[in-house]
């Protein structure tokens, strides 16, 4: 099974079993609206969570792609971003691991 992911960024209102406020109800709605823009199996960014995680995914072998959105009920369009893996994240995660651990080495032998 595929799932589909959206990603915002804003605050929240944490309650026992209730997450609320306006970050959730916007990302509800793009969600809603955006259904048949984002294929099964990816992950999409609003443009302020593509402006948040940027930095971090920049470097790495990571793609951030616009999508077309159509216009959310009555207001303007929300940009959209697909990210897209261009290489083994499994990989990536593991030279990284293996690069701290080296690092970490030199440091405890010097």
């Amino acid at each position: 099974m595929l799932a589909r992911i959206w990603v915002h960024v804003g605050e929240v209102q944490v309650e026992p079993n209730d997450v609320h406020g306006l970050a959730v109800s916007d990302l509800y709605k793009v969600e809603q609206s955006t259904k048949r823009h984002v294929s099964a199996g990816s992950v999409a960014l609003t443009k302020l969570a593509r402006d948040v995680a940027f930095p971090a995914l920049y470097p790495k072998q990571c793609e951030l792609k616009p999508l077309e959105v159509a216009p959310l009920d009555g207001r303007e369009s929300m940009k959209l971003y697909e990210l897209v893996v261009k290489a083994d994240v499994a990989f990536l995660i593991s030279h990284q691991a293996k690069a701290a651990a080296q690092r970490a080495t030199v440091l405890v032998k010097q």
